[in-house]
């Protein structure tokens, strides 16, 4: 020990501008020395302290334990809440979208790819122009209006409800206001 003052764990804090808490793990961990118990020397301090930041800033990968510590809370925090809003019925995973959005797509196309299939025979032997129109516009309108239905029961089946949401079917079967299928 040497003959140099020593000053109290709230004057080195306030010097660091740390917590006393923070000062006291920095000395058990061995980065600022401790002269006595609660005590320490000003100048071996200051360079421990010193070094301490300098291997930091060397080394960026370098973490305190009270930022792991925050880290770890705030991503605990976090996945507390998604359970929560999981366990509402507000959040879903991604896969179970790209599931839903995978059937409904299909469907989509399959309908629509069924439609020239289906009105060609119809059409082929109108001479109006405006029938056509008709007939195209009508089945255009029954697949729209079944991909509702389909959008609907899907989404019923995957929220677990009993009421489906039918002013997306209403908008999905209409064209400028007017009703289609």
């Amino acid at each position: 020990m040497s003959n140099s003052p020593t000053y109290g764990v709230e004057i080195i804090a306030k010097l660091f501008d740390l917590t006393p808490r923070r000062v006291q793990q920095l000395s058990k961990e061995g980065v600022i020395p401790r002269a006595e118990r609660g005590r320490y020397e000003l100048v071996p301090a200051v360079r421990g302290y010193i070094g301490y930041l300098k291997a930091r800033s060397l080394n960026p990968g370098v973490v305190s334990f009270e930022e792991v510590r925050a880290r770890k809370i705030a991503a605990e925090a976090e996945m507390a809440e998604m359970e929560l809003l999981e366990k509402k019925g507000q959040l879903i995973s991604a896969h179970e979208v790209v599931a839903s959005w995978g059937e409904i797509v299909g469907a989509c196309r399959s309908k629509l790819l069924a439609v020239p299939a289906k009105i060609a025979p119809v059409v082929a032997v109108e001479d109006n122009p405006a029938v056509c129109k008709q007939i195209v516009e009508e089945q255009i309108g029954e697949a729209l209006h079944e991909l509702a239905k389909f959008v609907s029961e899907t989404a019923e089946a995957d929220i677990g409800t009993d009421e489906p949401d039918s002013g997306d079917a209403e908008a999905a079967t209409t064209i400028d206001g007017e009703q289609l299928g």
